[in-house]
């Protein structure tokens, strides 16, 4: 099977991942840290350990997630992190948490919590302990991991003038009202009817009732729910409002504000290319998800792309793989053999596989 026929199928086979019905992520990580906290020394390294390790941050809904670990005596504290970017107007963001830890005994340990994260003052979530004599013992059995779910219920602008509704299209008006959380919006039926095939049905309905347009919208920041609003009455879409109106058009089915989502991050520049190639797993994008595999010239910015969710504990071996390949590829100038290599590298698609870890039905 040709190199190209054979990273287009990856989505279906490895990468791929539910669109959620939700405003939701995971992160986690493999407690392979005990050399990092220097838990477990190593003969070779002379320098000590400073008992602190973060883990790679990745980017969701306008955030920066890591956990963070701590060596506190004889025990670690993890925490999970949040940062807001650079740029991204300042909230406070009403969160669900789960945090999962499998011990041992291989029993995981399951805990869900309700907080609130505040951008003027981050703060760790999720604190939790484990010993580190644990981490010491079984620091090359694996899996033994922990992981954050976070669903996002609410985001509350602290300037709420910052992303003003802009004026309905000529000939339109304000005639029904949908309520998202604690939020009532003034809206036009036939502005939704006309961009969401879901919102149309449930518009059509002769018995609508407000219990019916809440129970829809009930998994639905009402922040997102007013981005939506804005680009159907014409706001351009930003790297701010992408993300989370991307998700409300899936699960709305409005198909073009889908497709203006996918044409603006497939131009822009001010989405990363981490972010690119999440956001082309989760919704199916072959084209651009294989643009952002192109742009990599190492394994090892191949395997910063993958999200932790989707990562396995060992893979310096595939990335060795590929990143021969992946330089014999690159020495090919002539168009020609740019093609003849194409296809001479279908085992690109076995090595990354050993990198990733099929999602459980």
């Amino acid at each position: 099977m040709a190199f190209k026929e054979n990273i287009a199928s990856m989505h279906m086979n490895i990468l791929h991942w539910k669109v959620p019905e939700e405003k939701s992520f995971v992160i986690q990580d493999f407690l392979n840290i005990g050399r990092e906290l220097g838990i477990v020394k190593d003969q070779e390294e002379k320098e000590e350990k400073s008992g602190v390790y973060q883990t790679q941050e990745e980017e969701y809904f306008n955030h920066y997630w890591s956990m963070h670990y701590k060596l506190v005596g004889s025990s670690v504290m993890v925490t999970l992190r949040s940062r807001v970017k650079d740029g991204v107007p300042l909230a406070l963001t009403k969160v669900h948490v789960t945090r999962h830890f499998e011990e041992e005994d291989e029993k995981p340990i399951i805990k869900t919590y309700g907080t609130s994260i505040d951008d003027r003052n981050p703060e760790e979530i999720g604190g939790f302990l484990m010993k580190a004599k644990y981490l010491e013992e079984n620091y090359l059995q694996f899996p033994h991991t922990v992981y954050f779910k976070v669903q996002i219920l609410e985001t509350k602008l602290l300037e709420p003038e910052t992303y003003p509704l802009p004026p309905l299209p000529v000939g339109l008006r304000n005639d029904m009202e949908i309520r998202v959380k604690n939020t009532v919006f003034k809206v036009s039926e036939q502005l939704l009817s006309s961009h969401s095939t879901v919102l149309q049905t449930l518009c059509d309905k002769p018995s609508r009732s407000k219990t019916q347009l809440a129970k829809f919208s009930e998994n639905v920041d009402p922040i997102d729910f007013k981005f939506l609003l804005a680009i159907m009455c014409g706001q351009p879409i930003d790297e701010i409002t992408v993300e989370g109106v991307l998700l409300l058009a899936r699960m709305y089915g409005a198909k073009v504000i889908e497709r203006k989502c996918k044409r603006f991050l497939r131009e822009t520049d001010k989405v990363s290319l981490a972010k690119k190639f999440q956001l082309a797993l989760q919704y199916g994008w072959e084209e651009i998800r294989d643009e952002c595999v192109f742009k990599c010239e190492t394994s090892a910015e191949v395997a910063k792309l993958v999200p932790s969710h989707l990562q396995t504990m060992i893979y310096s071996e595939a990335q060795a793989n590929w990143e021969m390949m992946w330089r014999n590829y690159t020495r090919n100038d002539d168009e020609t053999a740019h093609v003849k290599r194409l296809k001479e590298l279908g085992e690109l698609t076995e090595a990354m596989k050993k990198m990733c870890v099929e999602e459980e039905d």
